[in-house]
């Protein structure tokens, strides 16, 4: 009875160890799937150069723009009225510069005006000069910075590609520095996926990926791992891929990721 008994529970463990084996064999763990999203590879912002406030903007979401197409205008009011002023001071510098004789020198002067030869005189038009000068300077720079200003009101994109996002809109106050739009490039596409903290530490830059649009039932399309990181507050992370493949998938595409 004994012996039948050390037999029966033997033949079980073959059993259960050789269904194991089988089973391990033929239900292999399926890899998990993550979402993600066909985004453009390069993205950046436009800012204001210029501050004050925004009398129109010329693009939307999802339009295109080509190098140096305008997209936004501050108001240029101010900047013209500074211009003016500027162009008003150095106007009334160059004229008193002519009416004290800027254009000659001390001798060329005593020459021309052997009466003037104080040496109180001289020194009071040296300093009637250099004060005239200054003011020259200062006027012309003024001018040099609202005429930059006023250009720059216009606001130009500065390359070719699409609006992904518009931060400003017409009657906004901005300051220079402000983010007017944020472009993309849609021409090259990468996939980006949320994965969990606990699924980054086996992922490296050159591991394969397969990418399955959503909806569309096909074969996966092969992809790499581009970039891993930088972890967010939520303990995931951001895994960018690039398709190996040329196949077509809109910017914007929902798609299943898989680390096999």
């Amino acid at each position: 009875m004994f012996r039948f008994h050390r037999q029966f529970v033997c033949l079980i463990a073959i059993l259960l160890l050789s269904g194991c084996a089988t089973g391990g064999r033929t239900s292999a763990a399926v890899p998990p799937a993550w979402p993600g999203e066909v985004q453009a590879a390069v993205r950046w912002t436009v800012r204001f150069a210029v501050g004050g406030q925004v009398r129109e903007v010329m693009v939307a979401p999802g339009g295109r723009v080509v190098a140096d197409q305008v997209i936004a205008v501050v108001d240029p009011a101010p900047y013209e009225a500074a211009l003016a002023d500027a162009a008003d001071d150095l106007g009334a510098a160059e004229r008193r510069l002519a009416e004290i004789g800027n254009y000659m020198r001390t001798d060329e002067l005593r020459a021309f005006s052997p009466s003037v030869t104080a040496d109180e005189s001289m020194a009071a038009l040296r300093t009637a000069v250099l004060e005239a000068e200054i003011i020259r300077a200062d006027a012309g720079t003024r001018a040099r910075f609202a005429t930059l200003s006023r250009d720059a009101a216009a606001l130009r994109a500065p390359a070719r590609g699409r609006i992904a996002r518009v931060a400003a809109e017409a009657g906004d106050i901005v300051r220079a520095g402000d983010p007017a739009v944020e472009m993309e490039d849609d021409t090259r596409l990468v996939v980006v996926v949320s994965v969990p903290c606990r699924a980054v530490s086996g992922l490296r830059p050159g591991r394969r990926a397969g990418v399955s649009p959503v909806g569309a039932p096909a074969d996966p399309l092969h992809g790499l791992v581009h970039r891993v990181g930088p972890l967010d507050r939520d303990g995931r992370c951001d895994v960018t891929l690039s398709l190996v493949e040329r196949a077509f998938v809109p910017l914007g595409s929902q798609v299943s990721v898989t680390f096999p």
